[in-house]
């Protein structure tokens, strides 16, 4: 299985992450929530 990377942070995500997939992009719940209170 490839590894799968976070689209903000490029970390790997592993299989206990929370996730949020948005346009076919996957990405930590965390780094999601704060890119959305950056304003962007």
């Amino acid at each position: 299985m490839p590894e799968e990377r976070c689209y903000l942070c490029d970390a790997i995500i592993i299989r206990n992450d929370q996730v949020v997939r948005h346009h076919g992009l996957m990405m930590h719940r965390q780094c999601y929530e704060e890119d959305i209170r950056k304003g962007r």
